[in-house]
Order: structure tokens, then sequence, then C-alpha cells
């Protein structure tokens, strides 16, 4: 016995309006301020917070590489294009 799509839709529970109304959330963001006494900030985007991240590493650490799949052309994101030419 096969039960038509219509069939099942029809005597499927229904849910209440209140679990399926979408949620809206109300707040206001406020940015942090950054400490002053931690020195000097600039507002960087995601790749460039992760190429200053490696960049600080190398330079820190003559230990660490980089791995990865084309990480000479600055990877898929180029967020390493400039770190070849300094580093080697």
């Amino acid at each position: 016995m096969a039960l038509s799509l219509r069939h099942l839709i029809l005597t499927a529970p229904k849910c209440s309006s209140i679990l399926t109304r979408r949620r809206v959330a109300h707040f206001t963001f406020f940015k942090d301020q950054p400490d002053p006494s931690l020195g000097p900030t600039k507002e960087m985007n995601l790749c460039q917070t992760i190429q200053n991240a490696i960049d600080i590493t190398l330079g820190n650490d003559h230990t660490a590489i980089v791995f990865g799949e084309d990480v000479a052309f600055g990877g898929v994101f180029r967020c390493t294009t400039e770190l070849r030419s300094k580093y080697g």
C-alpha cells in the first residue's frame, strides 16, 4: 500500500505557530575599546590578521614553517603572499 504524498502532508502533526515563527534578536552592538596600555592597534580583516599572526610567528621562531597547497602563491585566500619574499 503506497501512501500518497498529499495524504502524508495532510495527516502530519502540525507545529504551533510559536515554534515555527522566526525569532529576531534585538540588540545594539557596541565595539570594544582597546586597552591603550597594550600598545597601538589597527583594524584588520581576517586575512590580514592571519597573515600578521604567521608573520610574527615566523619572525620569532626560526623552527616555524608553513605547509599547504599554493602557499608560495599566497594560498587560496592570498594570506601568505608577501611572506615568501620575506622569509624564503
